[in-house]
């Protein structure tokens, strides 16, 4: 671990220190980072001042660095504690959000197959011109078939009101029902 020599200074003025820098570095970016917690101001101070911290954000180095801010000044070994449990807590949350995120991409790439599979059989039963009703956003609408591919069909079909009353519309074979 790199580590700069920590400042042999009073506490008092460490976090005198710690909180004028979070002043700093908040006004360069626009932003209020002033931190009400004195121990975690001077932990963060330390951290990213007298550390390689900034070039290495990863979870072992943050709970590396934080044990030895820890054993040089024990004042602040609860603050470190808790910052590593908080680290180890979000980097956790994040692993278990992307397993989750994982398993729905599985889910929904294994419905689209299954719904091109069940589209690709019922192409075999639709011909060009057939009447069909789909449903649109909540609505069902009846219209006509245009064109056929190997999974999806066009269906033209016309709404109610508006301007351009015609619409198109290209989905999925297995989402058409055929009238006749």
């Amino acid at each position: 671990m790199s580590l700069r020599r920590f400042p042999a200074l009073a506490p008092q003025q460490m976090i005198k220190r710690a909180h004028d820098h979070a002043s700093a570095y908040g006004a360069s970016i626009g932003r209020d980072r002033s931190v009400s917690d004195d121990a975690r101001a001077v932990v963060n101070w330390l951290r990213h001042q007298y550390t390689d911290y900034d070039q290495d954000p990863t979870a072992e180095r943050h709970r590396d660095i934080c044990k030895a801010i820890a054993n040089r000044f024990p004042w602040l070994t609860e603050e470190c504690e808790r910052q590593v449990a908080r680290r180890q807590e979000q980097d956790e949350q994040a692993a278990n959000a992307l397993d989750h995120l994982q398993t729905q991409e599985v889910q929904a790439r294994e419905e689209r197959r299954e719904l091109a599979a069940a589209s690709r059989e019922a192409v075999a039963r639709l011909r060009t011109g057939q009447r069909v009703r789909i449903t649109r956003q909540g609505r069902v609408y009846e219209g006509h078939l245009e064109k056929i591919g190997r999974s999806k069909v066009t269906v033209a079909y016309k709404v109610m009101t508006g301007r351009d009353r015609d619409r198109t519309v290209s989905l999925h074979a297995a989402l058409v029902d055929p009238l006749d």
